[in-house]
């Protein structure tokens, strides 16, 4: 049996629940006591930001100032539901129905997160093990008990800082992207809640998202899967940033998690690519009228360990598949109309499919930042190539690149030595710099042109990276030639990085 899923009632016949109930999650956000409300409006922001770990510090202090505040006790629900902890976000939700039986938004949460269940606390976060002692302490002190449990200071309290400036009432947090409405059975959890708009394709209110740092006008788009809210997003490049342009439903995986294993009937999460294209006319009607492999796994994944394949983005003859958003054996699955219209613009080994959990978001000044010091990085690595600068450009390489290569960094090095003794002078160019980063996997694709002597080449790089910081290092990289042809209508592009 697959654990269960947040998103979904346990009768496969009520349909999907989340659309419906984020309506409700938030709602009731009121000032309780400056000191709780400054603390309650910081993790607000942040969970607004996308930034969930920094929602957990603000609520958590909040809590240990206040812990008679409701509503702050409801949100604190919401966040652990996110964060993956089912069992103490039902707990979280019982306090505040606790604190204030007439609270319904917190009831409906209370009652859906007890029908999902849970495995108790399984972060070793110290503000989620603070808040799961907090919750037992109170839990058990309305019982007559609360002698019997350890004090919550035994479980390391959060960190005192300064009181954020208060500025009235706290707005709603936001919803994640919302996916159809459907029908809810009258007396599940969320039947009385309103359904939830659609939110329109380039509706992201300025902000970009994480999994997309740098995509450039005229690079391919990127295809984005939010798993949690089962849409498809197509990214494209603009001066003003990545913008979605198209948004479609898809289905992913029976069950939830990343994949990890062959036949464990989960999506990946990472960032991927569209190889080929299929046509459906020699495929089962299972795939519908199209379908893309994609290189799970790809080498971040063998590093981990994760094994499988067979992982397409592929349309589906079977209307009514969409009905059921996790139904695939691993796939991402959308209707065939959706694909034939996305597949105007796949390039195949080019389009990336890129696949989340759940899209976080970004301001333009923060992804921008991130982005400048991974091609901060990429020029020294282009440099160091160029100058022939040998123990630098070694020390850019993981040990890892050279077990996925099947050879040493001696060898590799004497090899690369040689080869440029012959060459001469050489130049190196990176144009059109792509940056992708999600599930842990940063990727950067970029044209490369080298020149020399005797030698010249253009093509596509991806660079697999681990680290952050100034201290990144490859772990792998893929070259794909360009065809002179190709290469002629786009030699006019602005060059990123290069001398």
């Amino acid at each position: 049996m697959p654990p269960p899923d947040p998103r979904w009632s346990t009768d496969r016949g009520h349909g999907p629940l989340l659309p419906l109930i984020l309506a409700g999650l938030f709602l009731g956000l009121t000032v309780v006591g400056a000191r709780a409300a400054g603390w309650r409006a910081q993790g607000t922001a942040a969970y607004r930001a996308g930034d969930l770990a920094g929602a957990l510090v603000a609520y958590t202090r909040g809590v240990a100032v206040t812990p008679d505040d409701p509503v702050l006790w409801n949100n604190v629900a919401v966040l652990l539901w996110r964060l993956g902890e089912v069992g103490l976000a039902g707990k979280a939700a019982a306090e505040a129905v606790a604190l204030r039986p007439d609270y319904p938004e917190a009831e409906r949460n209370r009652r859906l997160f007890a029908t999902l269940g849970g495995d108790g606390v399984t972060s070793q976060d110290r503000r989620v093990r603070f808040l799961a002692a907090l919750l037992a302490r109170r839990a058990h002190a309305r019982t007559g008990v609360a002698d019997l449990i350890p004090a919550v200071r035994a479980a390391t309290p959060p960190p005192p800082g300064p009181m954020p400036p208060t500025k009235g009432a706290s707005p709603p947090l936001p919803r994640p992207a919302a996916a159809h409405s459907r029908q809810v059975a009258a007396g599940s959890p969320a039947a009385v809640m309103a359904p939830v708009a659609e939110e329109a394709a380039g509706d992201q209110g300025g902000r970009v998202p994480a999994a997309i740092l740098r995509l450039p006008p005229g690079a391919p788009d990127v295809l984005l899967v939010d798993k949690q809210a089962h849409r498809l997003y197509r990214f494209r490049g603009t001066a003003d940033g990545p913008v979605a342009v198209a948004t479609v439903g898809c289905v992913v995986g029976k069950r939830a998690g990343r994949k990890r294993r062959r036949g464990d009937l989960r999506t990946p999460e990472g960032v991927y690519f569209l190889e080929r294209h299929l046509d459906g006319k020699g495929l089962p009607p299972l795939y519908g009228a199209m379908a893309y492999p994609t290189d799970y796994p790809n080498s971040f994944d063998r590093l981990a360990g994760r094994d499988g394949g067979g992982i397409w983005l592929h349309g589906t003859d079977d209307p009514g598949r969409l009905a059921t958003p996790d139904d695939s054996r691993g796939c991402v699955v959308v209707a065939n109309a959706d694909l034939e219209t996305l597949s105007a613009d796949i390039r195949t080994r080019r389009t990336p499919l890129v696949v989340v959990s759940a899209i976080t978001w970004l301001s333009p000044a923060r992804a921008r930042a991130r982005a400048e010091e991974i091609t901060a990085w990429l020029d020294g690595w282009r440099r160091d190539w160029q100058e022939g600068a040998w123990d630098r450009y070694r020390g850019r390489y993981a040990d890892a690149f050279f077990r996925l290569g099947h050879t040493t960094a001696l060898r590799w090095l004497a090899r690369k030595r040689a080869f440029f003794a012959e060459e001469g002078t050489r130049r190196i160019e990176v144009r059109e710099i792509t940056l992708l980063a999600a599930a842990g996997q940063t990727v950067a694709i970029f044209d490369q042109g080298y020149s020399s002597l005797r030698h010249h080449d253009h093509g596509v790089k991806r660079i697999y990276l681990i680290g952050d910081g100034g201290g990144y290092r490859i772990v792998a990289e893929r070259w794909i030639p360009v065809p002179a042809l190709i290469r002629l209508a786009h030699g006019g592009r602005r060059a990123a990085l290069g001398s």
